[in-house]
C-alpha cells in the first residue's frame, strides 16, 4: 500500500486547503478557529498526521462546507 493509499483523507484534505487559500486565511488564523494548534493543522496539512473525524467536521465548519459521505459497495 502506498502512502497515498494510506491516507484516507487525502483528496478532502487537498480541498480544504484550497478552500483556505481562496478565503485568503492563514493557517494560524484556521487553527485558532479550530481549536488547535498551528503544528497540528499544518501536519494535517502536509498529510503527516491524519485528522480525526471530529478535527475534520470542525476544519469544514470553520471553511463553511459541507462533507458529503456516500458508501460504495464493499467500501467504507
Amino acid at each position: 500500500m502506498t502512502p497515498e493509499q494510506k491516507y484516507q483523507y487525502q483528496r478532502i484534505i487537498n480541498t480544504l486547503i484550497k478552500q483556505r487559500k481562496s478565503k485568503g486565511l492563514t493557517i494560524e488564523s484556521l487553527a485558532m478557529t479550530i481549536g488547535t494548534d498551528t503544528k497540528t493543522l499544518g501536519d494535517w496539512e502536509r498529510k503527516v498526521k491524519e485528522p480525526r473525524l471530529f478535527n475534520l467536521l470542525c476544519w469544514c465548519e470553520a471553511l463553511q462546507v459541507y462533507l458529503n459521505a456516500q458508501l460504495n459497495d464493499g467500501e467504507f
